[in-house]
């Protein structure tokens, strides 16, 4: 019953309209959920929780950077992923000090502030910038009187078609060719 709950408060904050709201809403999911998962959980499996949230944050590290998959695309995400690290290192202090409720509480914590990073919200983001520059192109080529030269229309297509796989949940392909139709926009 207080997962059910605890996943209800959760699924709130995803919908909330404002921030804090939304925190409220994430807290109370994590106080919930924390006692019951660590009454289910035993060390070695938190502990795999922790070393796979680790690796995830090590990734979202490298793609937010400056050398990551779109320079610049994400750098706005690093605080969000610095305090991914900073609550993963907490929880570890805590279950190393025994209080697994803790533990537990912090490493949720830690999962959903990387949650921004993951493929299907990178995907969405440079879906979004892509089309954000292809109509800046169009307007800038409208008041040029050029329209739809050929770039343009490739830089189209890949945005379609990021739009389609993301729909079809290949978050892979939509990252790929959003990211391809901004390389396009971009180099002239």
């Amino acid at each position: 019953e207080a997962l059910s709950q605890a996943r209800v408060y959760w699924e709130g904050a995803r919908r909330a309209g404002d921030s804090a709201t939304a925190e409220a809403w994430r807290e109370a999911s994590y106080r919930l959920a924390a006692p019951v998962l660590a009454a289910q959980l035993d060390s070695a499996e938190l502990a795999g929780a922790q070393a796979a949230l680790e690796r995830w944050i090590r990734i979202a590290s490298w793609l937010v950077g400056a050398e990551g998959l779109a320079p610049g695309a994400f750098e706005d995400l690093g605080p969000a992923v610095a305090e991914a690290g900073a609550l993963l290192g907490r929880a570890r202090e805590a279950a190393a000090a025994g209080d697994r409720v803790a533990a537990i509480e912090a490493t949720l914590q830690a999962a959903d502030r990387v949650e921004v990073t993951t493929p299907p919200e990178l995907a969405r983001r440079l879906i979004l910038r892509a089309e954000t520059a292809l109509a800046a192109r169009r307007r800038e080529g409208a008041a040029g009187g050029q329209t739809h030269d050929a770039t343009s229309r490739r830089a189209q297509r890949l945005t379609l078609g990021a739009r389609q796989a993301f729909a079809e949940a290949d978050y892979v392909l939509a990252l790929q060719r959003s990211y391809y139709a901004l390389r396009l926009l971009e180099a002239e």
